[in-house]
């Protein structure tokens, strides 16, 4: 498996610790593979409006700014996903 460093903005990084310690989650990298198993499921899905939101695609060769940019951008819609997923497991 390869490591990398994600550098969140400072709201983000306060959601993923709001979520570890609530519970729904073990760790920061739980949260962030949570969030992009999400966002592969939407890419693969025939009717992505299942989902609330609408993703930005990701720029062909990204540089880190960019990378930067889509995550902010995104990691809330996903971070909505998992609540929404997380509260249609809840009885």
């Amino acid at each position: 498996m390869t490591t990398h460093q994600i550098e969140l903005e400072s709201h983000l990084e306060d959601f993923v610790n709001e979520l570890i310690e609530q519970g729904k989650y073990e760790s920061r990298n739980q949260v962030i593979l949570a969030g992009l198993e999400l966002l592969h499921k939407q890419e693969k899905s025939e009717s992505p409006s299942q989902f609330p939101g609408q993703l930005v695609e990701l720029p062909n060769n990204p540089s880190i700014s960019s990378l930067n940019t889509f995550m902010d951008d995104n990691l809330q819609d996903l971070m909505a996903m998992l609540d929404a997923q997380e509260a249609e497991k809840t009885p």
